[in-house]
């Protein structure tokens, strides 16, 4: 095993070829038991997760509230012109990752440029821990935050995840934690009462987690899910490239999934194979601006 890993970026080519190779010189009459395309294997959807067929319109309910499937990262000073852009292209949902005053006040001038109600868009801003551990319940330096319909704590201490919870109920709708490792995650699940609605995360091919993820027996997505939370992609991560994976966008498996769309009247991409699966898994995904047109072509093939 050892061997075969340390060499999969060469074989895993080759390995795609195989079942090629012996379908073209398969024997008439075989019994159609044995002519099944295998199935069930690799990566198993998570128990709760989505149906296989997701589309723009899909949602998920997040404690009573809607969020969009994919939406994508406003980041200053352009944050005005990229959210009316994707607005403009269908885009609902935003992520915040610099939350400020500012920033907030350019994306709800974009929403009333875009003749869109405020209700109709969902908006997430990230947070660091230091602002709830400095500024306890100051309610004027806290009054932007309400205008958002989620808070994400990033690398979330117990004391601030409880200052957060304290300070949101009956005002906040959703409440997560971001920029945690994976084994953190667990830690901090094991020290609060109150569970956050999302935790949001890089993620690698096979999941999101630290590097060794696809080789583990429970995976924390499906682990999160049973506590009902939500995972959040925020960009593919480039750990897999330290533990033997391939670089995502030149797996050969996934470069074979697009161009197996691609024949099929769709020019599919490997960002766009990658959104699709992740989707289809039960995760939401934000990305970045200058990306979002590509992969709103996610939801055009099968």
């Amino acid at each position: 095993p050892g061997l075969w890993y340390s060499n999969w970026h060469r074989a895993s080519a080759m390995a795609r070829e195989l079942p090629r190779h012996f379908a073209r010189s398969k024997p008439r009459g075989i019994p159609p038991a044995l002519d099944r395309q295998p199935a069930g294997h690799g990566l198993r959807v998570p128990s709760g997760g989505r149906a296989l067929q997701v589309s723009r319109t899909s949602r998920i309910l997040m404690r009573q509230v809607e969020f969009p499937l994919l939406g994508v990262v406003l980041r200053p000073p352009d944050a005005y012109t990229t959210a009316w852009t994707a607005l403009n292209l269908g885009f609902r949902s935003f992520l915040l990752p610099e939350m400020n005053s500012s920033t907030l006040q350019d994306v709800l001038l974009a929403i009333i440029s875009s003749d869109l109600s405020r209700q109709e868009v969902r908006l997430l801003g990230q947070v660091p821990s230091s602002r709830f551990l400095d500024q306890g319940e100051d309610e004027e330096t806290m009054a932007d935050l309400w205008e958002l319909d989620g808070i994400s704590v990033e690398t979330a201490e117990t004391m601030a995840w409880q200052s957060l919870v304290k300070l949101q109920r009956g005002r906040l709708k959703v409440a997560g934690v971001s920029g945690m490792h994976p084994d953190r995650i667990k830690e901090f699940l094991d020290e609060v009462e109150e569970k956050p609605a999302f935790v949001i995360s890089d993620f690698t091919i096979y999941e999101p987690g630290g590097p060794d993820e696809a080789r583990k027996l429970v995976s924390q997505m499906e682990t999160l899910q049973e506590l009902g939370i939500f995972t959040i992609a925020q960009g593919l991560s480039e750990r897999n490239k330290s533990c033997g994976y391939l670089e995502p966008l030149v797996d050969p498996h996934i470069l074979d999934v697009a161009q197996a769309h691609s024949v099929r009247g769709h020019s599919a991409s490997s960002a766009q194979v990658i959104d699709r699966w992740w989707l289809q898994l039960g995760g939401l995904l934000f990305v970045e601006a200058s990306e979002m047109e590509e992969h709103l072509g996610a939801f055009e093939f099968s």
